[in-house]
């Protein structure tokens, strides 16, 4: 079992990545994140409790959805389950938020999955961040106009001695992405992706397998990754030695 003290540091290593990708704001107990560029990804643009020391009003929530319609952002909120917040799911569903979806938070429980085969996985260099950009864009889909904020974003993130972005080649050619970030000996993975017809050939357990291995080179003591429960990936990260342990419900106001 996992301490509250624990689960906070595994959110603050959530919170602190996707605020790289955001602007981040405070506003009573929550953290806002918001990039308008990345309009349609509640990853970079939601609402999360981060700590229960103060009551969330009516109009602090009003507040919230305002920042967000501004910029024609679906507002969202992120529900960490440890904290008292059934008062605060009242509140936004009585406003209109439904539950879209839920982001399980996994654990790495150790070993790896002894993987052989014509899969290279690598930390990208400096001039790679193009080619990354392009494996991470066509394994999400990405659309061509949001690519220019993720290109600038990864410019400045990919300096950060915390961060490190992985390639995965098969046969010689570039099939998936990953990234590790690393905050008080915890390490999240992130952005894991194969493009599409590179799929189901083992491309991301490498990716996991490389990131497992560089997360114990860095003296981090757990590793984590997020998966969303309607992607339905719990299976194959539970083959890659991962295991839930909370999840947190998504609610969205459409």
């Amino acid at each position: 079992m996992y301490s509250i003290d624990d689960i906070n540091v595994f959110e603050d290593n959530e919170n602190s990545w996707f605020s790289l990708w955001s602007r981040d704001t405070h506003l009573d107990s929550l953290l806002i994140l918001m990039n308008k560029k990345l309009y349609d990804d509640h990853f970079f643009n939601h609402v999360t409790r981060i700590h229960s020391k103060s009551e969330i009003t009516s109009k602090t929530i009003d507040e919230v959805i305002s920042k967000y319609l501004e910029y024609n952002i679906h507002p969202c909120f992120y529900i960490t389950p440890f904290l008292n917040n059934n008062e605060l799911v009242k509140k936004i569903t009585d406003k209109g938020f439904k539950e879209s979806d839920q982001l399980y938070v996994m654990i790495h429980s150790g070993g790896d999955t002894k993987l052989k085969g014509p899969i290279d996985v690598t930390k990208i260099k400096p001039y790679q961040i193009d080619v990354w950009i392009k494996v991470f864009s066509e394994s999400f889909l990405v659309s061509s106009n949001q690519i220019p904020e993720y290109l600038r974003r990864i410019k400045t993130i990919s300096l950060r001695p915390d961060v490190d972005f992985f390639l995965a080649t098969l046969h010689g050619q570039v099939a998936g992405c990953a990234a590790l970030f690393s905050k008080n000996n915890v390490g999240g993975c992130y952005f894991l992706g194969t493009i599409a017809k590179y799929r189901i050939m083992g491309v991301a357990s490498s990716l996991l397998n490389k990131i497992t291995y560089e997360n114990n080179n860095r003296m981090n003591k757990i590793l984590i990754i997020q998966s969303l429960k309607n992607d339905k990936l719990e299976q194959f990260y539970e083959k890659n030695m991962f295991k839930k342990i909370y999840a947190k419900p998504i609610y969205i106001k459409w």
